[in-house]
């Protein structure tokens, strides 16, 4: 009875081997897409240096995050302050929804729009009216040129 265990255990083996290896020749996995497929935003401070999708997400998730310095970063390598990521949403917006407004601050000062709208319509001054300071929004307002001037940009910091 041992020798059949024996027969047995390697012919299973055997088995399982052999379907393990046939699966490795037949299926292929595909990739659907390449990261070289992603679009390519380019910016105008320095042409020919583009930025894909993945980096304008990073960009817009450091804004979420609070992390000024990597937001600092990708505008010193030339990021547009206004790059959308795959939702269309914009630093600013993921900065104002957050509340961080030292990040608000600096896209400012960096030309950021604060009407642009993502696809389900918002804008960041929506954003900072969901996050509820109404301060911030007013902020935003006044930047965006929308209504009468009563701030200026320093007085962000006075927001802290």
């Amino acid at each position: 009875m041992s020798g059949k265990r024996t027969s047995d255990y390697f012919f299973g083996t055997l088995f399982v081997l052999s379907v393990a290896m046939f699966t490795a020749v037949v299926y292929e996995p595909t990739i659907e897409e390449s990261y070289s497929d992603f679009a390519r935003i380019e910016h105008t401070e320095r042409p020919g240096e583009p930025f894909n999708l993945l980096h304008v997400a990073n960009f817009v998730y450091a804004a979420e995050q609070g992390e000024i310095a990597t937001v600092e970063r990708y505008l010193n390598m030339g990021m547009d302050p206004n790059a959308q990521d795959h939702n269309k949403d914009t630093a600013l917006m993921g900065a104002s929804l957050n509340g961080h407004r030292k990040i608000v601050k600096l896209l400012l000062e960096h030309q950021a729009n604060p009407l642009i709208k993502n696809e389900s319509g918002y804008s960041s001054i929506d954003f900072a009216r969901i996050y509820g300071d109404d301060n911030l929004s007013a902020f935003l307002v006044q930047a965006s040129g929308q209504e009468e001037k009563f701030r200026s940009i320093s007085s962000v910091d006075d927001l802290n």
